[in-house]
């Protein structure tokens, strides 16, 4: 697979791992990864470049064995001297979680250092003067993460009250790596704060009558938490001490081990998920899934950031030369049912199997999402195609409830078309009404077979006439006449005929189970059912 190389000056965010398993999860994010930059025999980083949303991101990982302040200090001052467009950084990967009645962390959680109370978000613990007793007296501050992004996280707040986190569907990229699975993590045990490990690489012969009864989530999906992160180098492996210094830093709900060495010198956010209690019983066991849901959350801000100038024109040019920016289509809600809608994650990552492009290959993918009348197939669809709308060039949101209506908005998306692409009549033919709508569609369908035209998205909605049928129904049509004959593009079908299933992948919606019907009530009437 044929990467591009970009200039030094085109990277403007810098990304910190401590841990090789951190970086792996990082890399598995990246959209798209670049061809590495010539050594210059002096920096001794490695650095990871690569693509998320209209972001170049520059990737590094702490030396084997040589994690804490210092060394992140050093790698990301290597960085920002290297690449002097970067204008800040996120700091990601796997930290130990402080559960208490206000904060209530589990494991595989994700934790983003904000601003609280007297700290700017991070506070190293363990720096200041030792004076009687051992009694030590903090000294000095350090930096707040930069305006972009707490603005960003604010989005993501804003966002996540909506039902409109991106998180799940960017945890869901790590389906194909079995190693990152939350299943490989194993049970979720938190144990009394002064209970200590009883020996072993797991807690199997730890007293079970000393775990911390806690009421099970209503769902599994993955709870982000806002406050003050502990940083410093000793690894935090004690419950009470974990406890008091919590209390005393005024309420800390993670501690980590290089947060610290950046953020005077290294403007950036901390995202940690959560792999341990920062207890006795701390081991390996969630580290993969933890960094996985800490690198999603990541890509999440990231994607809510707005690219800078330079960066835009980067961009451009990178999609001229791909001979994409004359195709792109900017993303428009008209014609899209939008409504409250309460997520089925088991649906999304199928449709996003299907659809999504892989790699370079560059087929025809289609989906038919089918099932009875009124069951959600639309919503399902509206949803995909708002998630995903930076993944495609362009989106046709089409009525499939009959030929007639399929033809008049293929001939409205006609008028979306950029100037000198298809006829000049079809383009205007909304604007005037006038002209053959059977050629306005095929001008459309002409343009959506273009050679390098090949990352659009056609949703086809409410294609329920069924064609075999068509001497008894004359609005029924054969969904393939209507579909470019070039072999790339994402198809998205919504229908209650199963067999259109033949035409590609397929995907029954079933009912919504209690579970899910309570999330829906949930969303739509903003409370919880008290279940």
């Amino acid at each position: 697979m044929t990467r591009r190389r970009l200039k030094v000056t085109d990277y403007t965010v810098g990304w910190v791992c401590a841990l090789p398993i951190e970086l792996a999860a990082a890399k598995a994010a990246l959209d798209e990864q670049h061809e590495p930059l010539p050594h210059d025999g002096v920096d001794p980083n490695i650095y990871t470049l690569g693509r998320i949303g209209k972001h170049n991101v520059v990737l590094i990982c702490l030396p084997a064995g040589q994690i804490g302040i210092g060394a992140a200090a050093a790698g990301a001052a290597r960085l920002r001297s290297k690449f002097n467009s970067v204008h800040f950084g996120l700091m990601v990967g796997d930290g130990g979680g402080v559960p208490s009645p206000e904060a209530d962390i589990r494991l595989g959680d994700v934790v983003i250092s904000q601003p609280y109370r007297e700290h700017g978000g991070v506070v190293q613990y363990d720096f200041g003067k030792t004076g009687k007793d051992g009694h030590l007296t903090r000294t000095g501050a350090l930096s707040p993460p930069p305006k972009i992004l707490l603005n960003a996280l604010a989005e993501l707040r804003a966002n996540r009250y909506l039902g409109l986190s991106t998180l799940a569907a960017h945890l869901a990229t790590f389906d194909d790596f079995p190693k990152f699975s939350r299943a490989a993590a194993g049970p979720d045990v938190l144990f009394e704060s002064e209970y200590i490990h009883d020996g072993g690489t797991t807690c199997e012969s730890c007293d079970k009558k000393r775990v911390v009864n806690r009421a099970p989530r209503k769902s599994e999906d993955t709870v982000v938490h806002y406050g003050t992160v502990a940083s410093g180098n000793q690894v935090m492996k004690d419950g009470i001490t974990r406890d008091q210094l919590s209390a005393k830093l005024g309420g800390v709900i993670c501690f980590e081990m290089e947060a610290a060495g950046l953020m005077n010198d290294f403007p950036c956010l901390t995202v940690r998920g959560i792999c341990d209690y920062s207890d006795s019983h701390k081991n390996k066991t969630w580290q993969p899934f933890a960094a996985a849901t800490a690198a999603a959350c990541a890509k999440e801000i990231l994607l809510l950031i707005p690219a800078t100038e330079h960066t835009n024109q980067v961009y451009a040019a990178q999609e001229v030369i791909d001979g994409v920016a004359k195709y792109f289509i900017p993303f428009s809600l008209k014609g899209v049912p939008v409504a409250k809608f309460a997520p089925r994650m088991h649906d999304t990552k199928a449709i996003e199997k299907a659809l999504l492009l892989q790699g370079q290959e560059h087929r025809r993918r289609i989906m038919a999402l089918h099932g009875l009348g009124e069951i959600g197939k639309t919503q399902l669809a509206a949803d995909f195609a708002r998630r995903h709308q930076r993944d495609f060039s362009a989106i046709f949101w089409l009525d499939g409830s009959s030929e007639s209506s399929l033809k008049e908005s293929l001939g409205s998306c006609a008028s979306r078309i950029p100037v000198g692409q298809i006829h000049e009549a079809s383009r205007v033919h909304t604007i005037d009404k006038g002209g053959n709508i059977d050629v306005v569609v095929k001008d459309v369908l002409g343009w959506l077979s273009l050679p390098n035209n090949s990352n659009w998205l056609v949703v086809m909605d409410n294609v329920d006439r069924d064609y075999r049928n068509r001497e008894e129904d004359a609005e029924a049509y054969d969904v393939l006449t209507y579909l470019p004959e070039a072999d790339h593009g994402s198809v998205l079908i919504t229908t209650r005929l199963p067999h259109l299933g033949q035409l590609g992948s397929q995907w029954e919606v079933r009912k919504a189970d209690i579970s899910h019907s309570r999330s829906i009530l949930e969303t739509w009437y903003g409370k919880s059912t008290g279940e």
